[in-house]
């Protein structure tokens, strides 16, 4: 079985251009790097379904219909008469691991990408990358005082790709972890099915929403171009 990857679009911001290649188009490209993906799938709400795939034409990916809290958990919806979700995405059986990506992270490595799926692989229904917090964390009230300084040790950010058994997710819990993708797919399959394991994240996974991660993921695409997607 190969992995299935669903690249998720939540807003705007995806479409956007990084050194010239739109952010989707960059984090698809991403999901096609990563071993034992079979098939990519992009994600859209339906009012942004149509731009996303323009942008991905000619990319070897899928650009479902309706949106992507809406999956048809039926093979084929899209190609039978009057369907308007989904083209079958989501066969059953077809893949044994789903890998749930950001489009505004288009710069997560291939080896992120593996080790989630490696996770899932040995046992793990449910896998998020995470990396430690750098800074010290303030609890503060409605009057903006400080109230408190949480422990850190045990505090972690959450990052994507994550990871989830398909056998286990199944379609009902794919819709679940789709409808809430951004920031966090996982805090949907802690509803639906149980606990989720953690690996290393990297700091390559960060997400291009803002001027200053944008002139950051410029210069890592124009310094590196041969590893980062820009083609």
């Amino acid at each position: 079985m190969h992995v299935l990857a669903v690249v998720v679009v939540t807003g705007p911001h995806a479409l956007e251009p990084l050194a010239g290649v739109p952010l989707v188009v960059r984090s698809a490209r991403a999901a096609l790097g990563v071993p034992g993906v079979g098939r990519v799938v992009v994600a859209a709400p339906a009012d942004q379904a149509g731009a996303v795939a323009r942008e991905c034409a000619g990319e070897p990916v899928t650009v479902p219909v309706g949106t992507a809290a809406s999956v048809h958990p039926q093979a084929h919806a899209g190609q039978r008469s009057g369907s308007a979700e989904g083209d079958g995405w989501i066969t059953p059986g077809e893949s044994d691991v789903v890998l749930v990506l950001d489009a505004v992270r288009p710069l997560v490595p291939a080896a992120l990408a593996e080790r989630v799926v490696d996770a899932v692989r040995a046992g793990h229904r449910a896998v998020v990358p995470v990396l430690p917090l750098s800074d010290t964390v303030k609890l503060v009230d409605g009057d903006g005082a400080v109230t408190g300084t949480p422990d850190r040790s045990g505090l972690r950010v959450v990052q994507t790709p994550q990871g989830f058994d398909a056998a286990a997710l199944g379609p009902a819990g794919l819709r679940a972890v789709l409808a809430a993708a951004a920031p966090d797919p996982a805090h949907a399959w802690t509803g639906v099915a149980g606990p989720v394991h953690t690996v290393e994240g990297d700091p390559l996974a960060f997400p291009v929403l803002d001027p200053w991660q944008r002139d950051l993921a410029h210069a890592t695409v124009t310094a590196a171009p041969d590893v980062r997607n820009v083609t």
